[in-house]
């Protein structure tokens, strides 16, 4: 498809990209878990922030030593705008849909009653 070789670089990658995806997904629901006292607005800025960090920190350490071109503020400043502009972006499509009646509104945000309600029911 894309002609990439296929060695062990390439499947490096692939894995410290999963590797970091998981990292940084865990991180985010961690924040969301230490802000479930604020606003919703609050809690998703700030688990994208922790999830952002996460994701490039967890890359950067993966990372060969030769690769530290790859992590130059330019760079990451980029990819956070892009990433941001992308989180703006769906909330808006999110919020819209609930105007519209297609989704119920902000139920993306309330997982921690459903992980209580399921630790509940885990006891004798």
């Amino acid at each position: 498809m894309l002609h990439y070789p296929l060695n062990w670089d390439c499947y490096r990658g692939g894995i410290n990209l999963g590797i970091a995806a998981l990292l940084s997904t865990m991180a985010a629901m961690l924040a969301q878990r230490a802000l479930r006292n604020v606003a919703t607005t609050v809690r998703a800025i700030g688990s994208f922030a922790v999830a952002f960090v996460a994701y490039e920190v967890s890359l950067f350490l993966m990372s060969p030593a030769g690769s530290g071109a790859d992590f130059a503020a330019s760079v990451v400043l980029y990819i956070f705008y892009v990433n941001a502009v992308a989180l703006v972006g769906l909330l808006l499509l999110q919020t819209a849909a609930a105007a519209l009646g297609f989704i119920s509104p902000m139920t993306a945000f309330k997982f921690d009653a459903a992980v209580a309600r399921d630790g509940a029911n885990d006891r004798p």
